[in-house]
């Protein structure tokens, strides 16, 4: 990745108000060693069922806030939809990410099964 600001991460979240973004919990340690990095993630330490995910894309810089399921995964082995790394059922959680609204929207967030350290 390049390196970013934190005022350039704060603008490019899409599925959270501009009030929002400024009171996400952004770690110092985020914003170092970029280059050894594919993507930005990160679980807010004031509130753990609140994670970020910002990635670079032909579009720019994009982030989404995620949410993530209250309670303890299964103890059966489960996926990291995003990295395809096999985890015991603790290190998996069950993430929503709110869309955007639209018109034509009916359903208002997705779910998917991610890493529980967004590591």
């Amino acid at each position: 990745m390049l390196t970013y600001t934190e005022t350039q991460i704060r603008k490019s979240f899409i599925n959270c108000s501009k009030g929002e973004a400024q009171r996400i919990n952004l770690p110092k340690d985020v914003l170092d060693g970029w280059e050894s990095r594919i993507f930005l993630a990160w679980i807010d330490p004031k509130a753990p069922q609140n994670g970020y995910m910002v990635a670079e894309t032909e579009d720019g810089l994009r982030g989404i806030v995620l949410q993530k399921k209250a309670g303890k995964g299964s103890g059966n082995a489960q996926m990291c939809q995003l990295c395809m790394t096999l985890h015991p059922g603790s290190g998996i959680s069950l993430v929503s990410i709110q869309r955007p609204r639209t018109k034509r929207d009916h359903y208002n967030s997705l779910g998917t099964y991610v890493c529980a350290d967004l590591a």
